[in-house]
């Protein structure tokens, strides 16, 4: 029980890490490109599929790609204001059991 409990916790560390890394990451894009960021290039929802095409777009189409793949029901939604204040948010199904966990961070871009 107590090795299950600690991979089990390893597990979730590891998955916080890579929600951490994702979020810095698209945070970096935005401060590249920070008009697009303000004027709602990134701006996105949990459960949307952006579209490339565009900076902000290959971006996010990068992004959310990233997610789905390195957390299990990973997903992502951003938020900037047009002081340049962004909330990223993403979510993942932690357990695999359904309920998911979220890794919100906000910054000026």
């Amino acid at each position: 029980k107590l090795l299950t409990t600690t991979l089990n916790h390893n597990n979730s560390a590891y998955m916080r890490s890579l929600a951490t890394m994702l979020a810095y990451d698209v945070v970096e894009c935005m401060r590249a490109n920070r008009a697009a960021a303000i004027n709602g290039g990134y701006g996105i929802d949990f459960g949307s599929s952006p579209s490339g095409g565009s900076v902000a777009g290959d971006d996010l189409v990068y992004w959310k790609t990233q997610l789905s793949s390195a957390l299990p029901a990973g997903d992502g939604s951003i938020t900037v204001d047009l002081q340049g204040n962004a909330t990223v948010v993403i979510r993942w199904d932690d357990n695999r059991d359904g309920n998911t966990v979220s890794l919100t961070t906000q910054t000026n871009i």
